[in-house]
């Protein structure tokens, strides 16, 4: 019978009382000793290999559209970042006679006036800056990674379905029902769960004109975009150039037929 010659040398008989002794094994395995081997010299470390096995999958896995992923929600925390400091920065309005207009960074502009109180204020302006500069970078780069997409409609959304579909290739193999279903998995499990309707659309919602639709008529154009969405991110993931502007036209002639 031939022996099988493994990458941590000869097998001889490995393990054989594993059902009674594993604990000990485990033990052995983890420190980097592999049990009944002799003579086959230093070990590797078993726990540094997989480490850096693991980190070269990350490194295999973190694709353009991954890393604007990771940048997207970079910038959707500035959100929440700089409306708690502006409720923080509220209490000012009133003692120092700062207008609210309801926009935090226009807030923080009003506050700049105010020598005692400007560095506070300054620090949200930044925040603000900073997050609109995030705006522009992410729109340049969804640009680049999925140009079809982003002129069929609109590099927000289009940055929408991609950080919901979690990246593009999931996008590109997705049927054009799950893209049109993308955002409202949520409402989507209830409606299965209480017995209540199906949504019809999630985050294709914000296509330009579509909520002003009526509620059946939503449903129709949604599921036109979505396959017109499907098409476009295919050929994004194979780099190649469909005619997303006339698909766009496409939609926006079928909307204004259902608006008359």
């Amino acid at each position: 019978m031939m022996e099988r010659i493994m990458w941590y040398g000869s097998g001889k008989r490995l393990f054989k009382n594993l059902d009674q002794d594993y604990i000990r094994i485990f033990k052995d395995l983890r420190e980097g000793r592999i049990p009944e081997l002799d003579g086959m010299g230093e070990i590797p470390d078993l726990r540094k290999l997989l480490i850096e096995y693991g980190k070269e999958r990350i490194r295999e896995e973190f694709t353009p559209d991954q890393a604007l992923i990771k940048v997207a929600a970079v910038r959707n925390a500035m959100d929440e970042i700089i409306n708690k400091y502006y409720e923080k920065c509220l209490p000012f309005s009133i003692p120092y006679g700062i207008s609210q207009s309801g926009d935090p960074c226009q807030f923080f502009r009003n506050g700049l006036s105010f020598p005692d109180i400007s560095a506070i204020f300054r620090k949200g302006t930044e925040m603000c800056d900073f997050r609109s500069q995030m705006d522009d970078a992410i729109r340049t780069r969804i640009k680049e990674i999925m140009p079809n997409t982003a002129d069929l409609v609109g590099p927000k959304l289009a940055m929408d379905l991609l950080e919901r579909s979690r990246g593009l290739r999931r996008l590109a193999l997705m049927p054009a029902s799950s893209i049109q279903m993308l955002g409202a998995e949520k409402a989507l499990f209830q409606s299965l769960g209480q017995g209540k309707k199906n949504p019809k659309y999630g985050v294709i919602f914000k296509f330009p004109g579509l909520s002003a639709l009526n509620p059946k008529a939503r449903g129709r154009i949604a599921r036109i975009i979505a396959n017109k969405v499907a098409i476009t991110a295919r050929a994004d993931l194979l780099g190649t150039h469909v005619d997303s502007r006339s698909m766009r036209e496409d939609i926006e002639e079928k909307i204004r037929k259902v608006k008359k």
